[in-house]
This record gives structure tokens, sequence and C-alpha cells, in this order.
């Protein structure tokens, strides 16, 4: 059983979802863990039909026939969840998702929340997408308002809580953070409590709560979310993500396993980043001009940004991200987009280049002799 990590080695955009796909795609009985992050990823799939895919819930490998594991880090969210399996179902795509007992679940009004603040913050935001993540850690804090996966199972105890949520911690927060109160918004009326609880209880009866048993005897893709230069622990907060986006959460589940682990730091032929934050060697218009289907102009994040590849700052980062993982591993480099722009990597001498990407699915990936 092979154990890979696939993680982002810059400010997200990468391309990990297509690395996922391609790895899934070497061997069956495959299960994608989630480790870090939300649906606030999005993470793009082209199959060899053409089928093009944006993952955010779901393992990238989904198209390839791979399983889906949402671990502990991973803060669920149904609502949008039951928007991504529609479009599954609508195309015939069979799925399989388990979650810990343990993940946070996110509800709509840590988004009403979460995009409140990032307006009210005007110009000063901190690049959130919007769909509530920070905010449900942050809600999570407190156990009166903390709602994991092992409550959906009681749906009286979930329309509950989301009341408790809704009635209290919403204002709670609202004050606390110097935002005015919301005043006869239908997103707060009772038939968008129950629905909300509806899309729940579907979430509920359409995954699976697992353990570490539900991985056992698969091969195992780790897939990241966001990058090495958005983890929570940069130095670049508060325009950071709220998670470890490198091998910290990877770890504790690999020796729990007892697995050797592979891991594949994905970057783009040159630097992107979404939203607020520094971009160092930032191109003033717009660097290479490559049309992005996937990271359009977002109300939150802003249009997408660009910079030149620099080797030497990816190099730190993926030195420390291994420094902190004190495991055996086997590490390798995948650059993606090199059918836009391929730079010279021939100083990067940290970590082996094994695939490079010349188009945007698993057939444009293609494998290097690895040497070094």
């Amino acid at each position: 059983m092979r154990t890979t990590a696939v993680i982002g080695a810059n400010y997200g955009d990468e391309g990990k979802g297509l690395i996922t796909d391609y790895l899934s795609s070497l061997q069956d009985n495959t299960v994608v863990v989630r480790f870090n992050g939300s649906s606030q990823a999005g993470h793009t799939v082209v199959s060899p039909d053409g089928f093009r895919h944006v993952f955010k819930h779901f393992g990238s490998g989904t198209l390839s026939g791979a399983e889906t594991y949402l671990a502990k880090h991973f803060v669920l969210n149904p609502v949008m969840f039951y928007q991504e399996a529609a479009i599954f179902q609508k195309n015939k795509i069979g799925w399989r998702v388990a979650t810990d007992p343990r993940c946070f679940v996110a509800t709509p009004y840590d988004m009403i929340i979460n995009q409140a603040v990032e307006e009210h913050r005007g110009k000063d935001r901190h690049g959130s997408v919007g769909v509530g993540f920070g905010e449900t850690i942050e809600r999570n804090k407190y156990p009166a308002f903390q709602l994991k996966a092992a409550d959906l199972d009681d749906m009286y105890l979930v329309e509950q809580k989301l009341k408790n949520i809704r009635d209290h911690w919403l204002p709670h927060r609202f004050n606390d953070l110097g935002i005015p109160p919301l005043r006869g918004d239908v997103r707060l009326d009772n038939r968008m409590l129950r629905r909300v609880a509806d899309a729940f209880d579907l979430f509920h009866k359409s995954t699976e709560i697992a353990g570490l048993e539900f991985v056992q005897g698969k091969n195992i893709v780790f897939e990241g979310a966001q990058g090495l230069a958005l983890d929570m622990d940069s130095a670049d907060f508060p325009h950071v993500t709220r998670s470890n986006t490198g091998l910290t959460n990877v770890i504790p589940i690999v020796k729990a396993l007892k697995r050797p682990l592979d891991v594949v730091y994905v970057t783009r032929s040159y630097l992107t980043r979404h939203g607020a934050g520094p971009l160092p060697g930032e191109e003033n218009y717009g660097g290479p001009k490559h049309y992005d289907e996937t990271n359009q102009p977002h109300d939150y994040q802003g249009a997408l940004r660009y910079a030149p590849f620099d080797c030497n700052r990816m190099a730190l980062r993926i030195g420390l991200d291994m420094g902190r993982a004190m495991h055996p591993t086997k590490v390798s480099l995948a650059m993606t987009w090199c059918d836009h722009h391929e730079p010279d990597v021939s100083a990067f001498t940290h970590v082996p280049l094994k695939y490079k990407a010349f188009g945007p699915a698993r057939g444009d990936v293609q494998c290097q002799l690895m040497s070094g």
C-alpha cells in the first residue's frame, strides 16, 4: 500500500487537484484524505473525457474512483457538500465519503459572520473566501456552541444547536467585532433554519462516521488545501488560513498507521496568489496572462495575482515543513502549468523534480526520472 501526501508549496492554486487525481489514477483501492481546510478549496480536475470539476468538499481523486476520508482537522460544510454532490449525481459519478467524528461542522451563520467581517474590514481585508471556515473554528472554541460530525446523528440536537448559534453566538460575535447587527435578514428566519437542518440530515445519511479503520488496507493520497505560504503559523499572519497546510496534520495519522510516507510538493511554473497579503516580486501587469477558468475575480478575494517563480523562498518553505515532520519521508516536486511557462529549475537541488504537467488533465502529467 502506498501513502503519499500532496502539499502546495506556495500560496495555493498550484495544481494539487491535478496531482491528486493523477496519483489516484495510478492505483486501485485508493482513498483521498482531506486533512485541513474546508470547502474554501478549489481544486480543478479534468477527466480524460473532458469533464471538468472544481473539487471543494470531496477528494480530488473522485473521478479516478477514489474514496474520500475527511480527517479531524477538516471542517465539514454540509450545505456546500450537497451542492457538489448534486453535480456528481447529475453526471452519474459515484462517490463514497467518510468523516472523522471530531470534525467541526460549518453553518450558514458562520458564513454570514465571515462575509460581514470581510466587508467591515474594507480595504484591510484578509483575503477570506467567505465560506465560514475560520469562523467555524472560532465558534468551536466554546463548548456551548460546538457542532461536530458526531452530533449529526441526533437531528433534534442539531436543530437546538443551530438555534443557539443563530440566536446567541451570531449576535455575540457581531457585537464583539463591532459590526452592526442584522435586522430582518431572511437568512435568520425559522424556514431557513429548517432547510439547513434538512441539509445536515441529508449529509449525515449520505456519509459515514469512521475512524482510521476506514483507510486501513488502502492506498492513501493526502490532499492538502492552500499552500505552505498560507500556513497559520506563517510570518504573513493575518493574511493566512486558519489551518496547518503542510505535514503537521499528516504525520500523526501516518504514525498511527505505521506506514512510510512519500511527499510531493506542488508548484506552478510561476507564482499566484488569490486574496490580500504579500506576494514578493508581484508583477504589476498581471505576469503570465493566462486565462484561468477556476480563479475568476471574487467578491472577497479579488482577482488572481501573479509573480515570477522563486525557488529560494520555496526551498525555505519546503525545508521548514520537512523539519516539522520528523518522520522518514521520500520527497519530490511536481511542477504544473509548464505548457504556459517553464522556468529554469537547475539551481533547485533541495528536492528532485519528479512530475511535470503540460496541461489540465491527468494524461498531461509526465513522470520524470529522478536523481539526487
